[in-house]
């Protein structure tokens, strides 16, 4: 049902139809998180694990942006530790561990080799990785915030999708953040949260920034969106905590 969904979407038919590197990171940074929630969801099961490594990797090598939504993962995979804490043995924690090891010894290899080869990213950057530079820009706020709510309540782009998301939130509060379900709802807002503060550090004229990428960056996590959706409807219908096997 998720699949169908997602396939309505018209801003995401369109980018599956070019050529821009944002499709394929989309599919590898969207199975790479529910391969990590299939690994939260199914302990023993760290073959889920192993695929969602493997498919970050592929995403940092598609596209810059491929970091922050990692970074996304490995937050996500932390906050699970977190709260599971005391309930997990050394078997659980040993490849969580690994995974989150791994994916940032490549980042850091990713970014040596950008550096040594010259290449800069004009978002991330010294100059502008700073946590002055977004005090700086606090007054970019109300704009970011504009620029979401237009894809929101946008449904030309997005059909219902950003809507029914936000709106379930609101009235299913408690499920939203309860048991395994919360993971996924904590990823969503975290690649928000994320997008929001690349708009607070970009050197680029921000109203030209937002109306350029707002979109396409949207687009990344869509497919996780799509799939809170799904299992918001079956948490509903069910009544259960969790999916089981």
């Amino acid at each position: 049902i998720s699949t169908f969904l997602l396939s309505t979407v018209p801003h995401f038919l369109n980018y599956a139809t070019i050529g821009y590197a944002d499709f394929a990171l989309i599919m590898f940074y969207s199975m790479s998180f529910i391969y990590l929630f299939s690994w939260i969801v199914c302990p023993g099961y760290n073959r889920y694990l192993l695929l969602c490594g493997v498919l970050s990797i592929l995403a940092l090598w598609t596209k810059q942006e491929a970091k922050m939504l990692v970074l996304v993962n490995i937050a996500t995979l932390s906050l699970y530790l977190f709260f599971s804490r005391k309930g997990l043995s050394r078997q659980r924690v040993r490849p969580a561990f690994y995974y989150i090891l791994t994916v940032v010894l490549c980042i850091t290899a990713w970014l040596v080799f950008m550096n040594a080869m010259g290449f800069e990213n004009e978002l991330a950057n010294r100059d502008t990785f700073r946590i002055s530079v977004m005090l700086k820009n606090l007054n970019r706020v109300p704009l970011i915030l504009y620029e979401y709510q237009k894809h929101v309540f946008g449904p030309k782009k997005w059909n219902l999708s950003f809507l029914i998301f936000f709106t379930g939130l609101i009235f299913y509060f408690k499920k939203a953040f309860g048991g395994n379900f919360k993971y996924i709802t904590l990823s969503i807002l975290m690649a928000f949260g994320g997008y929001a503060a690349c708009f607070m550090i970009t050197p680029l004229e921000i109203r030209y920034h937002l109306q350029t990428a707002g979109s396409r960056l949207l687009l990344h996590f869509l497919p996780i969106v799509i799939f809170w959706i799904g299992y918001l409807s079956k948490e509903i219908v069910s009544g259960e905590g969790n999916i089981r096997r």
